[in-house]
């Protein structure tokens, strides 16, 4: 079995990457996505992941490199894929396509992104599903909620507060709501949705544990594994009004496919710290 999997070198690319043989894997640089011709150049594949993104960080801010990566990359890949019999490809989208809501986040609930990364990604998921309709190809959209785990960037929330702890670095600290999943839960997701690619194909599944946690409760936890007291931290508490809000994903469908997340928020809080320098 041949894979693509683009944004492989990342994060989450890395963590799935560990499930395959490393002779199965084609990794497709991110640049090389703007090239059809590039693309139909290399062996078929039999799944594809795309990961590769731009614009989900705080720094990137370049409206124009957003569309690029996030839509015509996209573009790219299924086009240069139309005449081939794969058997599953896996867009990642995100939950930032629901914008701000008040309840758990369903996949029939409206898309109410207000910025590049959001509106890109809700983009993307229309692309497939009119590219499954005129092709009938098995793509699903992954709609990521806050993936975190050993080997996250290090500018990230998580990695951010163990650095405070670690190092007494100052961070900003604001009360906003995550539904927080361990990476090995996502991963498992991923594979269960390229399982069940020609049925879910065009659709968009939520990939979240059903339950949210406040900023500050992911520091309590961390502070309690690393048997330090909160007030002890350098922390720069910032009341954002913005931030009071819900984010949950409801996740009846991905747990309709026989899927319910391992790893509790504490336990997977022991194996980043304990994974961490």
């Amino acid at each position: 079995m041949k894979y693509w999997v683009t944004g492989s070198s990342g994060f989450l690319g890395k963590h799935l990457c560990k499930r395959f043989s490393k002779r199965s894997v084609i990794a497709i640089p991110h640049e090389e996505l703007y090239s059809i011709k590039f693309l139909k150049s290399l062996p078929q594949p039999d799944y594809i992941y795309h990961f590769a993104s731009f614009g989900n960080m705080a720094n990137q801010k370049d409206p124009e490199e957003i569309v690029k990566a996030n839509v015509c990359a996209l573009s790219n890949l299924l086009f240069a894929l139309q005449d081939t019999p794969f058997k599953a490809f896996i867009n990642m989208s995100s939950s930032s396509v629901y914008g701000v809501k008040d309840h758990p986040m369903h996949e029939t609930n409206s898309l109410d992104a207000d910025d590049y990364y959001g509106v890109t990604k809700i983009m993307g998921e229309l692309l497939i599903r009119a590219y499954v309709k005129m092709f009938d190809k098995p793509v699903v959209n992954a709609r990521l909620f806050s993936v975190y785990g050993p080997g996250e960037a290090d500018f990230r929330f998580i990695p951010t507060i163990m650095r405070c702890i670690r190092k007494g670095e100052a961070m900003s600290l604001a009360p906003g709501m995550h539904d927080w999943i361990y990476i090995d839960d996502v991963v498992d997701a991923l594979l269960l949705l390229q399982e069940n690619a020609s049925y879910l194909k065009g659709k968009a599944i939520n990939i979240g544990t059903g339950t949210q946690y406040d900023n500050y409760d992911v520091v309590r936890k961390l502070c309690n594994i690393a048997k330090v007291d909160i007030k002890d931290l350098n922390l720069n508490h910032v009341n954002n009004l913005r931030t009071r809000y819900s984010w949950v994903a409801d996740n009846t469908l991905l747990k309709s496919l026989v899927w319910i997340p391992k790893v509790s928020l504490t336990e997977g809080l022991i194996k980043t710290w304990n994974t961490t320098n």
